[in-house]
């Protein structure tokens, strides 16, 4: 799975360059999960290249938001389509993610 990961200010942003599946979650959480024990810095998850969304892109971005929640940082969202937004309201977890247009809405 490709990822794309920059910092920028306080952010380390990561951008799944595909679909996050069942095929491909493992791989997109380890990473996740690397970042966040890695760096102290706050997370953002650009989903601007996500075009479907299924239970385990979820799964994985709440695993996420978990672990930053327990460190006392910051986990948040962009440029979310849709579709992710439907699923998000659908599971009523819409208010545990912080959403944002773009980067420059965040900072």
């Amino acid at each position: 799975m490709e990822i794309s990961s920059s910092i920028k200010d306080r952010y380390i942003i990561i951008e799944p360059l595909e679909d996050v599946t069942l095929y491909n979650s493992m791989e997109f959480k380890k990473n996740l999960s690397d970042l966040i024990e890695n760096s102290s810095l706050n997370i953002v998850v650009d989903l601007a290249n996500i075009r479907e969304a299924d239970s385990t892109l979820i799964a994985a971005l709440l695993f996420g938001l978990r672990k930053m929640d327990a460190l006392g940082r910051e986990f948040a969202l962009i440029n979310v389509n849709e579709e992710i937004l439907s699923i998000l309201k659908l599971a009523n977890i819409i208010n545990k993610f912080r959403l944002y247009e773009s980067y420059r809405d965040l900072i």
